[in-house]
């Protein structure tokens, strides 16, 4: 059996001029083969989206077939394009209820009328998150919000995130963010700085737990200026392994003033290149530090590694790639 309709999407105010309307009609199809029912759709759909599709349908084999008859960008929860934080909640024309209405429009067309999606209702069922940045120098202090656990990237104009959300501090440090969904979400803090493209980054990562109808609060302090000025370049120039211990040899370009000491980190291969650098967070092994050019991780059981040197730049003794000045990753095979 064969069915299809028209999908009617609201367009977000800034593109009704670039596509001339404030409704868009796109194609739906449904092709149902026995127990088996696919859904065409013109969008990508993510996979939380996608889920909520198959819990409701009432055929053994639900499937999306995306990308098909039109582009129209990604669809995702209601909650997540509302609040912006990610690059799929951020990519369409349409607006935050997208998702709820592609998926609402497929059950229907499905006669499945009885288990819809429900509008969200901002107030109630999302979050906001309030703080205050203490530094002694506020000029250019910008804060902002990912879903991931990773650095900011910014893109045109140079100041733009590419994705997640970025606010001016007031001239107390203050801040505040509406319509974020429950979970964890991440803040930055950087610093507009005149000449450059780019801004300096001054710290990443801090977690803020959101919760619904609730407002969250966080303060963070961050330097007026970071350490290392004179630390050109740190490499790591030797390592190797005996006795069950990993031994670096580490160079440093440069100098180190008062107060200011090199470390090393541990952590597997496999988590320390995701794109969720939450593994940064908590280090494998933490080496002794027998000078600033000699370091050695103990009692390392078989398996691949990567170590890193690193300056703490800002004191808060996290990695923060972006932030810290630290050694190119290197990988450690351990055998038996």
């Amino acid at each position: 059996m064969f069915k299809r309709a028209k999908v009617v999407l609201p367009v977000k105010k800034q593109f009704m001029t670039y596509l001339k309307r404030g409704h868009y009609e796109a194609p739906l199809q449904m092709l149902i083969i026995n127990d088996a029912c696919f859904a065409i759709v013109p969008c990508e759909v993510t996979a939380d989206l996608g889920l909520e599709f198959v819990k409701r349908c009432k055929y053994e084999y639900p499937i999306l077939v995306t990308v098909s008859n039109d582009y129209l960008g990604y669809f995702t929860p209601e909650p997540e394009a509302l609040e912006e934080l990610t690059y799929e909640g951020r990519g369409s024309f349409f607006e935050a209820s997208r998702g709820r209405i592609l998926i609402n429009s497929i059950l229907e067309l499905l006669g499945e009328k009885e288990n819809l999606l429900k509008p969200v209702d901002p107030e109630k069922d999302m979050g906001a998150v309030e703080g205050r940045v203490f530094c002694e120098d506020l000029e250019g202090i910008h804060v902002g919000l990912l879903r991931e656990y990773r650095a900011p990237a910014y893109g045109d104009p140079p100041s733009a995130p590419m994705y997640g959300r970025r606010i001016r501090v007031d001239s107390k440090g203050k801040f505040f963010f509406d319509k974020i969904a429950p979970g964890i979400v991440y803040l930055y803090v950087d610093r507009e700085v005149p000449g450059e493209k780019r801004p300096l980054l001054l710290t990443w990562g801090v977690p803020i737990q959101v919760s619904a109808g609730k407002v969250s609060r966080v303060e963070v302090c961050v330097p007026k200026e970071l350490k290392g000025r004179d630390v050109e370049e740190i490499d790591v120039s030797e390592v190797t392994y005996e006795n069950h211990s990993i031994l670096l040899k580490v160079k440093l370009k440069g100098k180190l003033n008062d107060g200011e000491v090199l470390r090393a980190h541990l952590y597997y291969t496999k988590d320390f290149f995701k794109p969720h650098r939450l593994c940064l967070a908590t280090p494998l092994a933490v080496a002794e530090n027998t000078s600033n050019s000699v370091f050695v991780f103990k009692e390392i059981t078989p398996g691949e590694y990567v170590a890193v040197a690193w300056l703490d730049v800002n004191d808060n003794g996290r990695l923060e790639p972006g932030v810290d000045k630290m050694s190119k990753p290197v990988l450690v095979t351990v055998k038996e």
